[in-house]
């Protein structure tokens, strides 16, 4: 089937595939890895079906984003068109629309089928005529058993239909308080859940209990995923269709404070006379300053935000670099990280010295528990290796061009072997973010010119 797409934009052809794989099943569950278009593809189902009442659900931290692609990637307007986060779901527990198309952007949000959310959603998703898609990248982060809330959500029909398995499994005498119980839930358990009976003690007295946390069959569980339901793509499977490099501006729901000199200024900014520009902005001392300290305040107040972000890619299971500019801004985000998680991230500044630098990358490359490095433009995008990651997010930027190619160039060099990701996290209606989207586009220049071919010597 041709899949409309906007002027100027075209699929990839295994996005192709995935939208194609969508149309053809009622529910589907998309779980490519990050970076490979999962919000572009949901977007090419709804443009191809033409649905008119569409409901997408998402985590806050993506809702801006989720309005960004949809301008960019939409042909098709829906009559009801709604994009909210799954706190906001509620409103549509009761609702009388019929949607034609649910999306349910980071579906791992309702691993938990004890959780109000997982049982709001599949309320949602129960009363839908539809098509139902989940999207993530990590449909299981732990044990198959957080499978089994998405499963009854995107594909009930298949793997909880309302009749009884054909070979029925009988509910053992211990009862458990699963939600999901039922004669398909202790076949899926039992199959590949290792479930098994624990005892514990409670008080003085000794309990017994079901242990759903383990893992059996997973060959056999993924065939069926696969042939059920699940679109799921590496990026090393799709290395030949990917650009070494691909860039995303993620927009931050947070808005910025006017400032009549740098709006003025921003205003007149274009592809055509960037350079010119960003060099009068460093040669008006006042308007730098101005500049300057915005650009810091905006960066302070984004990074709970950016810290929200880092941690929902972490669930990824891939390691990260993070590049900022303050050191305040550093600081918060390695602060709040080790919190957490103590020891996952490290950080490189330009007060380190040579032996602290050569130990920090040493770490980072070589330690799985350490999966975050977090260091600063000028330090840290020169001179070091950090291909242990594919990843590369800046919460703060440089103006340069070629500066922040060197930044991207920490991960994309000898030894990569992946496609190399870069989020810009900006803030809507931001001086940054106005700058970088010209930014990336005279960054895409630069590599045309210079590094897309290899030089024979």
């Amino acid at each position: 089937m041709i899949i409309p797409a906007p002027q100027g934009k075209t699929y990839l052809p295994y996005q192709i595939k995935g939208i194609n794989y969508c149309l053809g099943a009622r529910g589907t569950l998309l779980a490519d890895e990050m970076g490979l278009g999962k919000t572009v593809q949901a977007i090419g189902c709804m443009n191809a079906i033409k649905a008119q009442r569409v409901l997408i659900i998402c985590p806050k931290s993506l809702k801006q984003n989720w309005h960004n692609e949809l301008d960019a990637w939409q042909t098709h307007k829906p009559a009801t068109l709604v994009v909210c986060t799954y706190g906001e779901a509620k409103a549509f527990k009761h609702s009388e629309i019929e949607w034609d198309l649910l999306i349910l952007d980071e579906c791992h949000y309702v691993k938990n089928a004890h959780s109000k959310r997982s049982q709001l959603v599949k309320h949602i998703a129960d009363k839908c005529k539809g098509k139902i898609l989940g999207l993530t990248g990590t449909p299981m982060e732990n044990c198959p058993v957080e499978l089994w809330p998405l499963l009854q959500i995107v594909n009930p029909e298949v793997w909880d239909p309302p009749t009884k398995p054909n070979r029925f499994i009988k509910e053992p005498e211990v009862k458990t308080t699963h939600p999901g119980e039922g004669p398909h839930f202790w076949a899926f358990a039992l199959r590949y859940c290792d479930a098994k009976k624990t005892r514990f003690k409670l008080g003085n007295r000794y309990q017994t209990a079901w242990d759903f946390k383990g893992a059996s069959n997973l060959p056999e569980l993924q065939a069926k995923l696969r042939s059920t339901c699940m679109v799921r793509r590496l990026k090393k499977d799709v290395l030949p269709e990917l650009p070494e490099k691909r860039r995303q501006l993620i927009v931050l729901k947070g808005k910025s404070n006017s400032s009549a000199g740098l709006d003025r200024w921003a205003e007149s900014l274009t592809e055509e006379n960037y350079f010119e520009r960003i060099k009068d902005l460093r040669a008006d001392k006042v308007l730098f300053e101005e500049y300057s300290t915005k650009r810091h305040m905006e960066a302070l107040a984004k990074t709970d935000e950016c810290i929200e972000l880092i941690e929902d890619a972490l669930d990824s299971g891939q390691k990260l670099v993070v590049f900022a500019y303050h050191l305040d801004v550093i600081a918060k985000i390695e602060t709040a990280l080790n919190w957490s998680n103590p020891g996952i991230a490290v950080t490189l500044t330009g007060g380190d010295s040579a032996a602290d630098r050569a130990h920090v990358v040493k770490r980072f490359q070589e330690d799985e528990s350490c999966r975050v490095f977090v260091g600063s433009i000028g330090a840290a995008g020169v001179g070091i290796t950090l291909t242990a990651s594919s990843h590369v997010i800046f919460v703060e930027l440089e103006p340069v061009p070629g500066r922040m190619n060197q930044s991207e160039d920490r991960v994309h060099r000898i030894g990569q072997k992946d496609m190399v990701l870069v989020w810009h996290l900006l803030m809507d209606g931001s001086i940054c973010a106005r700058i970088a989207k010209i930014l990336v586009k005279k960054q895409a220049v630069i590599t045309a010119a210079l590094d897309e071919q290899s030089q024979d010597w």
